[in-house]
């Protein structure tokens, strides 16, 4: 396991610029998708396969689509609406 020191700084509106170096060793390019996790105050990323992420979506769909009738779909979506769950 291979592993790397770099410093990077959080701009005024919340971003952070990866490295150079570090984003040509992972391929990071422009719209990659990283996934963010903390581990107590320590933030782990990790760049996301685009490919294999909407497979996983695509299965999800498919698995939910032949479990629930889309009126089943549409009172879960309403009632957690009614909740306050909406997350908008």
């Amino acid at each position: 396991m291979s592993v790397k020191v770099n410093v990077a700084r959080l701009s005024s509106r919340g971003q952070i610029v990866i490295p150079k170096e570090l984003r040509e060793e992972l391929g990071l390019k422009k719209d990659d998708l990283l996934l963010i996790t903390t581990i107590e105050d320590t933030l782990v990323m990790k760049k996301l396969d685009r490919t294999k992420l909407l497979e996983e979506f695509e299965s999800i769909r498919k698995a939910v689509k032949e479990k629930l009738s889309s009126e089943e779909v549409e009172r879960l979506v309403h009632e957690s609406r009614s909740k306050g769950e909406s997350g908008y």
